[in-house]
């Protein structure tokens, strides 16, 4: 009996303590014209959350199990004109499950799935490339890919990492905030000094990710770096894997990527 009471009472003090948490830092996902950007680790997701904090100097929050965090980043360590995020970030499709794509906008940031994969995975042979693993991680790639298919077209944004690195006049950041409706309140000062923006933003990365591998964008910050010198015949298997898996999201979006 006295054990079934302790039990009783410890799950009510957990229950209690998961409400507090969630009023505190959580808002309910069903909150309108939130704007989630999803993304693929290693993608980008920095390089464009924190360029579009520079000019906006509005902090970024988390997207977590569907709800909205209002814990703040500032990688850039900017004055902000705000408390409140205006973009909440998630490498996790799950976490989307529940969210409207009529009330809220996406923007979703990948990247050449080839590159991500010889950067992270040691692939050598076909056979390589059936393991566990690394189908996991292709599907969890596409899966990504799925829910941005299934938002409302109105309400999503594609940005693919090799197009943002290598964009004119930054038509890509301007259309993001339009996007977002934002304003683009400190443009011509992000322009001015870009090349120190840009330095802070590779420290921030380098900092989140010391301790991994590859952890430096100095040479992943190139369209064509990890897949560059690898086997042709590798490289046009994960393509084959790619358009069997998903016919209709390599022929829309990852068709371009294709090794000749």
């Amino acid at each position: 009996m006295g054990r079934c009471l302790n039990f009783l009472r410890f799950y009510v003090f957990v229950t209690l303590w998961m409400c507090i948490v969630n009023v505190i830092y959580c808002t309910d996902s069903k909150t309108e014209n939130t704007v989630i950007l999803l993304s693929s680790p290693q993608s980008g997701t920095n390089l464009v959350s924190c360029t579009l904090n520079a000019i906006t100097r509005k902090p970024i929050g988390d997207f977590r199990s569907g709800m909205i965090y209002e814990n703040v980043m500032n990688r850039l360590q900017l004055d902000s004109i705000c408390s409140t995020p205006f973009i909440y970030r998630t490498h996790y499709a799950d976490d989307l499950k529940r969210v409207s794509s009529k009330l809220n906008k996406l923007i979703f940031v990948s990247r050449n799935l080839k590159e991500l994969l010889f950067r992270d995975y040691l692939i050598f042979s076909l056979e390589d490339l059936q393991s566990d693993e690394v189908q996991s991680f292709i599907n969890t790639y596409l899966q990504r890919f799925k829910v941005y298919e299934s938002w409302n077209p109105h309400n999503r944004y594609l940005v693919f990492y090799e197009d943002f690195i290598n964009q004119e006049n930054d038509e890509i950041t301007l259309a993001l905030l339009d996007f977002v409706d934002e304003e683009p309140t400190f443009f011509y000062d992000y322009i001015e000094h870009k090349e120190e923006y840009l330095n802070k933003i590779l420290d921030s990365y380098k900092n989140q990710h010391k301790a991994k591998f590859g952890a430096s964008s100095k040479n992943g910050a190139k369209a064509l770096y990890y897949t560059k010198h690898r086997n042709s015949k590798i490289l046009r298997s994960v393509d084959q894997i790619l358009q069997k898996k998903e016919p209709l999201i390599w022929e829309k979006y990852l068709k371009r990527f294709q090794t000749k």
